[in-house]
C-alpha cells in the first residue's frame, strides 16, 4: 500500500503590513492614506497592544460607548458617511471589544462581534452576502451580519484605515498592526487529512460564502505545474469535504497543492486556509 505523508508547512505570499499610529489629541491615524476599493471581500490580520486600554470618566463617561473605526471601505459608489462596512473597536469594562459598523443610508449602526486579547494577530473579513444585500462580519471565526445600504454586485468606493472616535480624541497614542492580505477567493480550506493518507487520496474540509467551483493545482519543488485536479461545486455557507485522489503516476517528492477557487465569472483565485494570517499553499510528501 502506498502511504502519501501530508505534513503542513506554508510558504508566505506578499502582504501589505501597517503600524498605524493614532496621535494623543487626534482622530486620525498615521501614515496616511488614500485607496480605492473595488471587490466583493476585504481581508486583514490586526494586532492591538496595551494602548488600546483607555476610559473615559465624568461627563465623558458616556464616550466609552462609542465605537472607534479600525479598517474598512466606503460602498455604493458614494461617501462613506452614506454607505460603508467597517469592523471597529472599542475598550469597555475591561475588555477589548470588536464590532461590525456600518453607514446605511447617512445612519451608523453598530453590532457586537467578539472580546479578544491585546499582543495576539486576529484574522477577519467583511464580505458582502450572496445576495448582495448584507455585509458579513467576520473576526476570529465569529460571524454577524448587518444591512447593506445597496444591493450592486460589488463594493465600489474608497478603503477607510483607523479613526479614534466617536466624540473623543484619542487619550494618548494608540498603535495598530494591520496586515492588509492578498486577495483570496470566497472559499476557505482547512488542513489535509487524515494525516498520513493512503491510496494517494487527500481530503480537505472547507466553506465558502458564495457558490463557488474549487480545483487543486499541484506543483513540483521546482514550480512545474504537474496536475490539476477536476473541479467541484461548493455551496455557499454549507461545510464540504473535498476529496482529491492524486495520480498514481507521481513520483516519489515533495510537491505543493495550491487550492483554487473559480467564480461565475471565471475569474481564478487562490482560497484562503484557515486560521491562517496569509493565503499559503500544502506541502505534500509523497513516498511510495
Amino acid at each position: 500500500m502506498l502511504s502519501l505523508f501530508v505534513s503542513l508547512f506554508f510558504l508566505s505570499p506578499s502582504v501589505h503590513a501597517d503600524l498605524y499610529t493614532i496621535p494623543a489629541g487626534d482622530h486620525y491615524a498615521t501614515p496616511y492614506k488614500e485607496a480605492l476599493f473595488w471587490g466583493k471581500r476585504m481581508d486583514i490580520a490586526v494586532s492591538f497592544d496595551e494602548s488600546a486600554m483607555y476610559e473615559f470618566t465624568g461627563d465623558s463617561a458616556v464616550d466609552n460607548q462609542d465605537v472607534n473605526k479600525l479598517y474598512g471601505f466606503a460602498d455604493c459608489k458614494g461617501l462613506h458617511e452614506r454607505n460603508s462596512a467597517r469592523l471597529g473597536w472599542r475598550f469597555l469594562r475591561g475588555q477589548l471589544e470588536i464590532l461590525g459598523f456600518t453607514h446605511r443610508g447617512g445612519k451608523f449602526y453598530s453590532q457586537y462581534i467578539t472580546a479578544i486579547q491585546m499582543n495576539q494577530t486576529y484574522r477577519s473579513s467583511i464580505s458582502l452576502s450572496p445576495d448582495r444585500k448584507q455585509y458579513i462580519y467576520e473576526f476570529n471565526g465569529v460571524k454577524v451580519s448587518m444591512e447593506r445600504g445597496c444591493e450592486d454586485d460589488s463594493a465600489i468606493g474608497y478603503k477607510l484605515y483607523p479613526y479614534f472616535g466617536g466624540n473623543q480624541v484619542a487619550p494618548h497614542d494608540v498603535s495598530i498592526n494591520v496586515e492588509e492580505v492578498d486577495q483570496t477567493g470566497p472559499a476557505t480550506i482547512g488542513l489535509p487529512f487524515p494525516n498520513p493518507a493512503v491510496n494517494y487520496k487527500v481530503n480537505f474540509k472547507a466553506n465558502a460564502f458564495e457558490a463557488v467551483q474549487v480545483y487543486l493545482k499541484l506543483y513540483d519543488m521546482s514550480g512545474r505545474t504537474v496536475w490539476n485536479s477536476p473541479k467541484v461545486s461548493m455551496p455557499a455557507y454549507e461545510e464540504t469535504t473535498l476529496q482529491y485522489e492524486l495520480p498514481h503516476s507521481l513520483a516519489s517528492g515533495v510537491y505543493l497543492a495550491l487550492p483554487v477557487t473559480v467564480q461565475g465569472d471565471g475569474t481564478e483565485l487562490p482560497a484562503a486556509i484557515a486560521n491562517q494570517t496569509t493565503q499559503k499553499v500544502h506541502k505534500i510528501l509523497v513516498i511510495h
